[in-house]
C-alpha cells in the first residue's frame, strides 16, 4: 500500500494512493491431484474411480486499487475538485451448473464444474465546481461516473456490465431565518449482461438496456430557535 499528497501551493492540493493484493488462492489437496481418483466406497465395499473436476486452485486473485484526488482553487470564491477511485481484480473461479442428460429410466441431470478466470473492474470518479457569490448564496454542479464490470458465478457463470452518469446543480440561498436550497440532476444509466455460459439456464428478456432519471428538489429549513431548534420542508419529483 501506498499513499502520499499534500499542498503543493496556496490554491492546489494533490493526493495519490494505490494498494496492491495477490492471493495465490486454495490449494489443490494433493490425493486429488489428477484426472482421475480412486476413493473408497461409502458402503465399504471397495473402492471407486471419480473423475476429478478440480483442475486449478481456488479463488486466485491478483488486485489493484488507484485512486487520485485533486483541490484547485481558481479564485477566492471558486473551487474545483476531483475524484477518481480505480480497482481490478482478476480472479479464477469454479462455479457449477447443471447438464440435463438422457437416460433409459427416465431423466437425470449432471454437476458440471466450470472454471474461469473473471475480471472484476470499477472506476468511480466525482468532479464538483463550487461557486460563492457571498455570504447567502452559493451554487455547486456535480458530475460523477460510475462504471463497473463483474462476473456472477450462477449457472457456469456470465458478466454483467454497469454504466452510469450523475449530473447535479444546487442553489443555496439564505433569506432572513430560511435557507432555501434547488436542485435537478439527471442519470443516465446502460445496462448489459453477456457471456452467458448456459443460456438455457440464465435468461434475460433485455440483456442490454438503458434507463434515464431526472429529479428536482426544493428544501426550505427554518431556523426557529438558532442552534436549538430548525424545520425542515421540502418536496422532491422524479421521473424515470
Amino acid at each position: 500500500t501506498l499513499r502520499a499528497g499534500g499542498e503543493v501551493n496556496d490554491k492546489l492540493a494533490i493526493s495519490v494512493y494505490g494498494k496492491v493484493r495477490y492471493m495465490e488462492g486454495y490449494g489443490l489437496i494433493s490425493d486429488f491431484d489428477g484426472e482421475t481418483v480412486t476413493v473408497p466406497k461409502n458402503d465399504g465395499s471397495g473402492d471407486t474411480t471419480i473423475v476429478n473436476q478440480y483442475t486449478e486452485n481456488y479463488e486466485k486473485s491478483l488486485a489493484f486499487t488507484l485512486g487520485f484526488k485533486l483541490k484547485y482553487s481558481l479564485s477566492e470564491k471558486t473551487k474545483f475538485s476531483l475524484n477518481t477511485h480505480f480497482n481490478t481484480m482478476n480472479k479464477g473461479h469454479y462455479t457449477s451448473y447443471d447438464l440435463p442428460l438422457s437416460m433409459s429410466d427416465g431423466f437425470a441431470r449432471n454437476d458440471v464444474k466450470v472454471y474461469k478466470d473473471a475480471n472484476h473492474n470499477r472506476i468511480v470518479s466525482n468532479l464538483r465546481l463550487d461557486h460563492t457569490f457571498n455570504e447567502i448564496h452559493s451554487v455547486f454542479v456535480r458530475l460523477s461516473t460510475n462504471y463497473e464490470d463483474d462476473y456472477q458465478k450462477l449457472s457456469g457463470g456470465y458478466s454483467v456490465s454497469n454504466g452510469i452518469v450523475d449530473i447535479e446543480v444546487q442553489d443555496n440561498l439564505s433569506v432572513g431565518i430560511n435557507d432555501f436550497s434547488f436542485g435537478a440532476n439527471y442519470r443516465f444509466v446502460n445496462f448489459d449482461v453477456h457471456d452467458v455460459h448456459d443460456p438455457n439456464t440464465v435468461g434475460y428478456i433485455e440483456p442490454s438496456a438503458n434507463e434515464s432519471l431526472v429529479g428536482f428538489f426544493l428544501q426550505d429549513k427554518v431556523r426557529i430557535v438558532e442552534d436549538k431548534l430548525d424545520v425542515l420542508v421540502g418536496a422532491k419529483g422524479e421521473s424515470y
